[in-house]
């Protein structure tokens, strides 16, 4: 888009000043920051041009604080990268006002880079987006949600344009790691225990799976930040004994739980007291220097639940629950809970599908199911509904991610919590209840037969 006569004489103008005042864009860059912010916002908008016209690094200070319109300065050079960029974006499912957005930081990131949106690559992304993020927090003392947003969803776009790496999944809210202590406040407080832990959690990760060790390691946390602030503090493994862990069992049934829960659950406090009955037992069996002369934690310790046994949906509420969850607004929750009541596979396995799940074997149709914890793949049937529902999702996919995974959302992996917030949903318009696709108080019947 071009500019008229007044906006070339203001441009002029503020070209004339800004050679005045710093002489060219090479001096204004070695200039500090203070001092080139304190010129008129005319200039500043002029020096953003000309950063971006000469494609200069620019410290990530400055573009931070000088809020020039990096984005529109980039999308003027290069209107062919912007509006690829802007089709892309829609595609993964973002409006018109996140892009914007998102470009608006790409912009920012590619200037202290010294690149442009088009010529960015993995390596300067990351570095970019480092700078921006460090700069942000200097400024702010956080990172602004103005800010942690769009770089969301923008690492998500160029890693489906080659042009970042594969984005992290959605971490959990910290609200609900609040009770957590971090192995550096252990390591503060008792450097032996937190050793010993550490060292215990390593030999665990060589033949666990990291999700199994991923929740002994916030077990074995959440004891040491309670052993740590007892009087006396507890500086030693080897100096646990029995009251500790039944003061720490007083301690964990007293918690809030999930959500609005007012305690934790039986099966949380199982699960917990689980971990470190095994603890014990092997680092006395490993020889540990550390290890207690007796394990301190016994079976009875772990509380009976309230319900052991599970009850299982009846046809006529199955029937309830389907017909509910094909009303549902959204195409993802009609298709998860159709997929998990007639496979019965889990939701790890649901989310784990690829674009290439569906297989022809004869006339019908089977459903290739990942690897799972029988540690081989699955063929199982394939309902017609759940293949034309399958084959309705994949038109709307767009061909060109980079992820072979059947469900993603903005171009990321939909986390498990998608799930469990489709079948509530269902399982409450149908009036049932409760209702949980892998372990609580309703299940789902058992599962097909199936051949692999």
């Amino acid at each position: 888009m071009g500019i008229g006569a007044a906006g070339q004489r203001n441009r002029r103008q503020a070209a004339n000043r800004f050679a005045r005042i710093f002489g060219g864009i090479g001096e204004w860059n070695t200039r500090s920051v203070p001092v080139r912010m304190a010129a008129p916002v005319w200039v500043r908008s002029f020096a953003a041009f000309a950063a971006v016209a000469a494609r200069i690094t620019v410290d990530a200070e400055y573009v931070v604080g000088a809020s020039s319109k990096w984005g529109a300065h980039h999308e003027h050079r290069d209107p062919v990268t912007a509006s690829s960029f802007r089709q892309d974006a829609a595609d993964l499912g973002f409006n018109q006002r996140e892009t914007a957005k998102m470009w608006s930081k790409l912009a920012q990131i590619a200037v202290i880079t010294g690149t442009t949106p088009a010529m960015i690559g993995p390596a300067e992304y990351r570095q970019g987006r480092e700078e921006f993020i460090a700069a942000q927090r200097h400024r702010w003392g956080r990172l602004p949600k103005s800010a942690a947003t769009p770089l969301f969803g923008l690492d998500a776009v160029l890693f489906h344009r080659g042009q970042a790496d594969q984005p992290h999944p959605r971490r959990q809210s910290l609200a609900r790691r609040r009770h957590e202590t971090d192995w550096e406040h252990v390591a503060e407080g008792a450097p032996v225990l937190a050793a010993t832990f550490r060292r215990y959690l390593e030999q665990l990760a060589l033949s666990l799976r990291p999700s199994s060790v991923d929740a002994i390691d916030i077990t074995l946390r959440q004891f040491g930040g309670f052993l740590i602030t007892i009087d006396p503090p507890v500086k030693r493994v080897a100096d646990i004994d029995r009251a500790h862990i039944e003061a720490f069992k007083t301690l964990i049934s007293q918690r809030g739980g999930y959500k609005t829960n007012t305690t934790l659950s039986k099966t949380t406090i199982g699960m917990r007291l689980g971990h470190l009955h095994p603890f014990f037992q092997r680092i006395t069996a490993w020889d540990y220097h550390d290890a207690p002369p007796r394990v301190p934690v016994v079976t009875g310790d772990k509380p009976i639940p309230d319900k052991p046994l599970p009850r299982f949906l009846d046809d006529p509420s199955a029937a309830k629950l389907l017909q509910a969850a094909r009303a549902l607004p959204g195409e993802f929750d009609r298709l998860a809970v159709e997929l998990l009541a007639r496979t019965g596979m889990r939701k790890g396995e649901l989310l784990g599908l690829t674009i290439d799940a569906v297989v022809q074997i004869g006339s019908a149709f089977w459903l290739r199911t990942p690897v799972g914890k029988m540690h081989n793949d699955r063929y199982i049937p394939l309902h017609p509904t759940l293949k034309a529902m399958i084959d309705g999702w994949l038109e709307h996919r767009p061909t060109w991610q980079s992820s072979h995974l059947l469900f993603t959302d903005r171009g990321r992996p939909i986390p498990p919590s998608r799930i469990d917030k489709a079948v509530r949903k269902a399982a409450e318009a149908a009036g049932l209840g409760h209702v949980h696709p892998t372990s609580s108080d309703t299940r789902w019947p058992p599962r097909p037969s199936t051949v692999g």
